[in-house]
């Protein structure tokens, strides 16, 4: 949100500007004969993209649907830009003209009123209070008026003026809203008056029609951690001009460096447009960098601190020259335990459900508590709400609320721990379910809540804590093969078994069969996965690494020796029989079944029909046991084969009819 230039105390009338062509689809009005006084401000620089925000406004203001629209979204979202922008395209609309109404720098109520009358150039008579002056002069006025920037006298914004207070409606003025009531005064004095309000803070009322503005759209697609100088190449930036965002960024950035070659940035230019989210106004900040750095630097820089983006333009107020300061007049608006739990909710990676927030804020707020300030957050456009019931943070907010937090009564680490705990025993109460008929409602779940899950994990790695990892590897396991992250699960294990390899672990000297067990639980994963790729030489040289070390366990080494079976068009008889004496100690149905369709397969091979049916049909009745449909899916196949080789069809079309009901 930026403060628009050139509105004046007592602006004078200036001449109609040319309107703007109407799209198409557009309502039709009625042009009246003479020109639209207005005192709005020219702009001198482009304004970008927006289009269906546009017509929406459009619109939305052109017709008497309603009569209170409202403009929020944070600081530096383009709130201030858009609203000026459609005004302009709506100017012959209006008989009695559009006026701006800049109130950034109107510190109290009291001066809301006197501020419209000056904009207005309204004759004042001295002796009589200004309200029902007002009230008379837009009466039977057809006009626009534009109140920009209005959050700071919506938290607290009482007002003072008894001559005031005593024209408005009685009991309709409590202290949080008294400038809506303000408002709705004036909108059922002036049947034919508009209001168009920008803010960081929502209304509130029944009569308001909310555009809720997010950033400018930008490519999604682009991977986070490509690599510079050379992944620069692969996309070209003409086939990323499309994105609002990306378009913003070269225009600002061929406005300060005419001889800065961009065509080649195109994938560094997607990075700076997804680190801010699409944010206007961070984005414009970062384009100014490219006089001095380029911008695979500049991807580093807000890497590493996007809050401290900044630039000196002379023609931005002091609190709009950094992300940083954007942030703290939000923050100011804040009540503290408002504060506290915005702080408490960067925790959070990507989204989180209410229920998640409640889980970890025992201690620090009450549940009534954390939903009232949660909701009031939202109403503050300082924490989003999508359509799923989820909530997440814009990165500048994680960012500078994360560097607030030390000046507030919270035990981050012990939050943190919490987070980690919650979200790994959240993963393992998932487990069974990988398994079973609801698999894709479980990846869902899973994909909604990757970005907390990973950061779940990499803290109790950071911390060693050996028991959460262990009791939360199967099921993270299973959503990297599930969802075929292959090559990125090959990434974790093996990273995992590095960092525990080369840091302090915590309880290792009470339990180092536990870390010794994790260690080939990982290197186990890393194979699946590896088979998985077909990288077979890459799987033999772990298999055969975990079974000549010390100290496994008979589900482990059963694991390991399934996985060599795989890789050999038939099994040796000596694995074969060790396989055999082995199953008889192990207590995992899930392991079990896939040893007997393990023995089905490598009989069918052979032509013992006879015993990979019977076979078959063990495994079948283990991956029921543990309801493991994935699995009986597979046994059942794996025995319809049988069957047609036992000339049993009718039975063979029962077992696929079955397996396909499942798949």
């Amino acid at each position: 949100r930026k403060p628009l230039a050139g509105a004046k105390d007592n602006p004078n009338t200036l001449p109609a500007s040319p309107s703007i062509q109407q799209p198409a689809e557009a309502t039709t009005v009625a042009t009246p004969t003479h020109k639209s006084h207005h005192n709005l401000p020219a702009q001198f620089t482009p304004f970008v993209g927006r289009t269906r925000e546009l017509q929406q406004l459009r619109e939305a203001l052109c017709t008497s649907d309603y009569r209170l629209h409202v403009i929020a979204g944070m600081g530096g979202i383009g709130k201030s830009r858009l609203a000026l922008q459609v005004a302009t395209m709506t100017l012959e609309h209006w008989v009695d003209g559009v006026f701006l109404v800049p109130l950034s720098e109107v510190p109290v109520l009291d001066e809301v009123i006197p501020a419209i009358t000056r904009t207005l150039n309204m004759p004042i008579q001295e002796e009589l209070s200004l309200l029902p002056q007002l009230r008379t002069y837009l009466q039977d006025r057809h006009l626009l008026l534009l109140l920009d920037s209005v959050e700071h006298l919506l938290g607290g914004g009482k007002c003072d003026d008894d001559a005031i207070v005593n024209h408005l409606p009685a009991g309709n003025i409590p202290p949080h809203n008294a400038l809506v009531t303000l408002l709705l005064d004036l909108l059922q004095a002036a049947p034919r008056l508009v209001l168009l309000v920008t803010s960081r803070y929502q209304l509130h009322v029944q009569a308001e029609n909310l555009y809720f503005l997010e950033g400018l759209t930008y490519p999604t697609e682009v991977p986070i951690n490509a690599s510079y100088p050379s992944g620069m190449g692969k996309i070209r930036l003409v086939d990323l001009i499309q994105f609002d965002a990306v378009n913003l960024f070269v225009k600002h950035a061929q406005r300060v460096n005419k001889q800065l070659a961009l065509e080649e940035e195109g994938v560094a230019i997607s990075h700076i447009c997804q680190l801010l989210e699409g944010m206007p106004l961070g984005i414009e900040l970062a384009a100014a960098y490219v006089q001095q750095h380029d911008c695979a630097t500049i991807v580093t820089q807000l890497t590493q601190n996007l809050a401290h983006l900044q630039n000196n333009f002379h023609d931005l107020p002091p609190r709009q020259r950094s992300l940083l300061a954007v942030f703290e007049f939000s923050w100011g608006l804040l009540t503290p335990d408002q504060q506290i739990l915005l702080v408490c909710c960067t925790i959070f990676q990507g989204s989180f459900a209410r229920k998640d927030l409640s889980a970890l804020l025992p201690g620090i707020a009450g549940p009534d508590i954390a939903d009232r300030d949660l909701d009031e957050l939202v109403v503050h456009c300082l924490i989003q709400r999508s359509n799923h019931d989820r909530y997440g943070l814009h990165a500048l907010v994680q960012q500078c609320a994360r560097q607030v937090r030390t000046a507030l009564p919270i035990d981050f680490d012990h939050l943190a721990a919490s987070h980690s705990y919650y979200y790994l025993t959240k993963l393992h109460g998932w487990q069974s379910e990988f398994y079973g008929l609801e698999l894709p409602v479980v990846l869902d779940a899973v994909a909604q809540d990757w970005a907390n899950l990973y950061a779940a994990w990499q803290w109790a790695l950071q911390q060693g804590k050996i028991g959460w990892l262990a009791m939360a590897l199967d099921s993270f396991f299973a959503a990297y093969y599930y969802c075929h992250h292959h090559e990125e699960g090959v990434r974790l294990w093996r990273a995992t078994v590095n960092q525990l390899s080369n840091q302090p672990v915590d309880g290792v000297s009470q339990d180092p069969v536990l870390l010794q067990q994790l260690y080939h639980r990982l290197q186990i994963k890393q194979a699946r996965h590896l088979l998985a790729l077909k990288q077979i030489d890459q799987a033999l040289i772990l298999i055969y690494a975990i079974l000549e070390s010390d100290g496994l366990t008979l589900d482990l080494e059963f694991e390991t020796l399934l996985l060599q079976g795989w890789l050999d068009p038939v099994i040796h008889e000596g694995y074969s029989r060790q396989r055999g004496t082995l199953s008889t100690q192990i207590r995992d149905q899930h392991l079990l079944g896939e040893y007997w369709r393990l023995v089905a397969r490598e009989r069918t091979d052979r032509g013992n029909v006879a015993e990979a049916y019977e076979g078959s049909l063990r495994a079948l009745t283990y991956y029921e046991s543990c309801e493991d449909y994935a699995g009986q899916t597979l046994a059942l196949h794996t025995h319809a084969i049988c069957c047609v080789h036992l000339e049993k069809l009718l039975e063979a079309r029962t077992h696929l009819e079955r397996a396909f009901q499942w798949a």
